[in-house]
């Protein structure tokens, strides 16, 4: 079996993707394996890849689709390869993560200081860092209490390690055994909180840890928060229905009543404030409406690990189809983490 596989889903950022892949072969410790995942790029990031050698590189399997079917289909299926070929780590990112030289290396270590086996432990994952060295995407610290004890986030805090309840994929190390256990990314969150989902289904069962001194650095596009009251692209306004419809099924499934219901009125609060904004006004206010909407009725059930549903004959070459979606494909956001949860 192939010990640590790393995967990286990609989609019309060749050069970024070029610095990721290199980062990850020149890593102190590196995977053994790197899957690529391309999620129909039309920027031509195959020709880039060929062009660098990675397409020659032994280490690396590249695969892709002739249509975007949206990052949660595309990390799902990046699991289920890396699954199938025997990992005993899947260690998994975008392609704007840029992983210090030390990163992999020192999440195995975190592993092997602290736990005696794969199933005491969900996930490891990185501090991230924005390219103005901020931190970024900080992930939510486990403040959830045993009965009759405090909150058990700091529980190794002195090896460096703090307990968290969710995490991004952007330089996460997750043990077959938790695969096994609690399955894949669920595709049918599409776009926006798939990793939300993934993180919380496994931090229900088993810890997950925040791995101080494993650096990353995340290079998107826009600083900040993304919001739908200030962004100028109609496709993308459109996609925000993904991000208000999977947060009220993420909180109403994985927190409290309350907790919805306040999430709820602060959407339809900004649906109003939509109104006033000079561009597509109604646009704005109709997605977060239907996103709500539909995010009180929508459910679905957890995907168990198993083979590949898109690539089902696990070829990897210059240009490999797979089964295709449906839907139109996404413009996608620069993370898929923004969530108001």
């Amino acid at each position: 079996s192939v010990p640590v596989i790393a995967v990286i889903l990609t989609y019309n950022r060749k050069a970024l993707l070029c610095l990721c892949v290199e980062s990850c072969l020149a890593q102190t410790l590196p995977p053994d394996r790197v899957f690529i995942f391309d999620n129909a790029s039309t920027d031509g990031t195959r020709e880039e890849l060929r062009a660098k050698g990675y397409l020659n590189d032994p280490r690396i399997s590249y695969f892709s689709v002739a249509k975007n079917v949206g990052p949660a289909a595309g990390f799902d299926e990046l699991i289920r390869l890396a699954w199938q070929a025997g990992c005993q780590w899947v260690w998994i990112m975008d392609d704007d993560v840029i992983p210090s030289p030390t990163a992999l290396q020192i999440l195995l270590e975190a592993f092997a200081e602290n736990f005696s086996f794969t199933e005491d432990v969900g996930f490891l994952a990185s501090a991230i860092f924005s390219g103005d060295g901020l931190p970024n995407n900080v992930p939510e610290i486990e403040m959830r209490r045993p009965r009759g004890q405090d909150p058990v986030w700091g529980n190794l805090l002195s090896r460096g390690l703090v307990r968290i309840r969710v995490s991004t994929l952007c330089s996460v190390l997750i043990p077959r055994s938790t695969l096994t256990r609690c399955g894949s990314v669920n595709p049918d969150f599409r776009f926006a909180g798939l990793d939300i989902d993934f993180s919380l289904r496994i931090t229900n069962v088993l810890p997950g840890y925040l791995v101080g001194k494993s650096v990353v650095t995340h290079l998107r596009h826009v600083t900040g928060t993304y919001s739908i009251l200030t962004e100028v692209c109609p496709q993308r306004i459109k996609e925000f229905y993904y991000n208000y419809r999977n947060s009220v099924y993420l909180i109403r499934k994985y927190y409290s009543l309350k907790r919805t219901l306040g999430y709820i009125l602060l959407a339809v609060t900004e649906s109003s404030r939509a109104l006033f904004v000079k561009e597509y006004p109604l646009l704005r206010a109709r997605t977060i409406i239907i996103g709500i909407v539909s995010g009180i009725f929508f459910w679905t059930s957890d995907k168990p690990i198993g083979p590949p549903q898109l690539l089902p004959e696990n070829k990897a070459s210059d240009g490999v189809s797979g089964k295709l979606s449906g839907e139109p494909p996404l413009i996608p956001f620069p993370h898929q983490s923004d969530l108001a949860i």
